[in-house]
């Protein structure tokens, strides 16, 4: 399952895990600073019931643990891209 976006895009995301059993990972592409009340709400219910996490940054990781979202062991960094790697290859 792959969701963009955030708020609406995690709410419907949220009732799809509810509905089906098998084992899903969260992938946050953008881990907001100061997410809404709402925003908080979905996500860390979401993350909750993932048996993974996964975020692109060791800021974002220490984020999403001191906010509660999800626990330090299920929470791993994924680098967005590889270092020394040029964008466009030839």
């Amino acid at each position: 399952m792959v969701v963009a976006g955030v708020g609406i895009g995690m709410a419907h995301a949220l009732l799809i895990t509810k509905k089906r059993m098998q084992p899903f990972v969260v992938t946050l592409h953008t881990v907001l600073s100061t997410p809404t009340a709402r925003q908080a709400e979905v996500l860390t219910a979401l993350c909750q019931r993932a048996a993974l996490v996964t975020v692109f940054t060791e800021t974002a990781r220490r984020m999403v643990t001191d906010a509660g979202v999800v626990a330090a062991d299920r929470v791993c960094v994924v680098p967005g891209r590889v270092r020394g790697l040029s964008q466009h290859p030839r």
